[in-house]
């Protein structure tokens, strides 16, 4: 990471490409650092730094991604058709979505825009490898003596958190740095690698079962198993090393004795979810009131960032949401118009991963399943000031471009 940084400072000299270099350095920091423990970075400022990402391109003429001016477009009638309740609120939310379009998204791609959303994203990852290893070093000195973060309140909110704002937050960034960590070993030859990113993946895959969240503990077994079929003339040749297997075996052992300490928060939820009789019991509520939402008007939706009054949002109070599910809340934010703009957008991806060889790796792959796994029982896809946000949109942006001038940095 520092090599590339210290190549880019050097190969490009002027005020203006330094001054964007900087931009992109301080919006992965903010953005890796927004959902932290003990200090919340307020998203105008993220979206000012981002926003100077966008405006400091090269006036070449970019390719456009119509499909995500579909999305931005279902949004904004939605809104517009239903303005209330909370108008000003949801259309701050609404300016902060088309900010990180244009900074993070697919939305206008070119060379330039390519180069500095690698930077943003290889921050992003850097700042959250140095917050999973953190927070296992506190889960070693608090919690796995035990095995319970419920005593432990500063360190437990729907799970186990460490240096994140809530324990679902914390298995999503550990499954994330797991999967990344786990495709730069595998893209690496010999045993330094396996030194290097196998214990950050132990650490990873442990915590994010520590972090209690059931879907992205599903979806990060899952996407390991796509990239490991991905990855399997890499994986023989690993395994070819009698080093990499002696340390391998020792971390499944590790992981194997780490489990129980670290599944307490796990079973904690599938305990209470049984006594209801199902383990969506969580999410059921939350998905009848977003297919009730969509179904009283499906064509356009309720409006952007807009619930119908419920005991979990006080009644109305939309500074407090929980949407439940990026897909349904798709549907129920902007009816068959939005959920149409991201069909579009998948299909368009699609294709991009067929004919961008860049894409073949299978890292961006299983980072893109996480994502749309975790969106079924986590609904913040369509917040920018969400952490699944940046991360979903800059993986899009930088996985669909295709020009092999730009070494994209996912998972090398």
């Amino acid at each position: 990471m520092a090599t590339r940084l210290g190549h880019v400072w050097h190969q490009w000299i002027s005020i203006r490409e330094k001054s964007s270099l900087i931009t992109a350095l301080i919006t992965g920091i903010l953005i890796g650092l927004r959902h932290s423990l003990f200090f919340t970075v307020p998203l105008p400022l993220i979206s000012l730094f981002s926003l100077g990402i966008f405006l400091a391109k090269p006036g070449r003429r970019p390719t456009i991604c119509f499909a995500v001016i579909g999305i931005l477009a279902a949004t904004g009638l939605s809104l517009a058709l239903h303005p209330t309740p909370f108008f000003s609120l949801r259309m701050q939310r609404y300016i902060a979505l088309i900010i990180g379009m244009l900074s993070l998204s697919p939305l206008f791609q070119d060379e330039s825009y390519t180069r500095w959303r690698m930077i943003v994203l290889e921050v992003i990852y850097l700042t959250l490898y140095i917050m999973v290893a953190l927070s296992f070093m506190l889960w070693l000195y608090y919690i796995a003596p035990w095995g319970d973060t419920v005593s432990k309140k500063i360190f437990h909110n729907y799970g186990y958190t460490g240096l994140f704002s809530t324990g679902l937050i914390m298995s999503l960034a550990a499954a994330i740095v797991a999967i990344i960590s786990l495709a730069r070993l595998l893209e690496k030859r010999g045993p330094h690698p396996v030194m290097s990113y196998l214990p950050i993946f132990t650490v990873s895959f442990i915590l994010c079962i520590a972090g209690g969240s059931r879907i992205t503990v599903g979806g990060l077994g899952v996407s390991i198993v796509m990239l490991l079929i991905f990855k399997r003339k890499q994986v023989a040749q690993l395994f070819r090393l009698r080093l990499s297997r002696w340390i391998t075996g020792v971390v499944l052992i590790l992981i194997a004795v780490s489990i129980p300490k670290a599944y307490h928060s796990l079973k904690l939820k599938s305990d209470y979810a049984q006594s209801y009789g199902t383990i969506f019991y969580s999410r059921h509520d939350l998905w009848n009131a977003r297919i009730a939402e969509w179904e009283s008007s499906p064509l356009t939706g309720i409006g952007y960032a807009n619930e119908f009054p419920s005991s979990r949002n006080n009644n109305g109070d939309l500074t407090v949401m929980e949407p439940g599910s990026s897909w349904l809340s798709v549907l129920s934010y902007s009816g068959l118009l939005g959920g149409a703009a991201f069909v579009w957008l998948f299909i368009w991806f699609g294709h991009k991963i067929v004919v961008n060889p860049l894409s073949r790796t299978g890292t961006q792959l299983s980072l893109f399943l996480l994502f749309i796994l975790n969106g079924f029982s986590e609904g913040w896809l369509l917040f920018a000031g969400s952490f699944l946000f940046p991360i979903f949109w800059l993986v899009v942006s930088l996985t669909s471009f295709k020009d092999e001038s730009v070494k994209i940095g996912i998972g090398k």
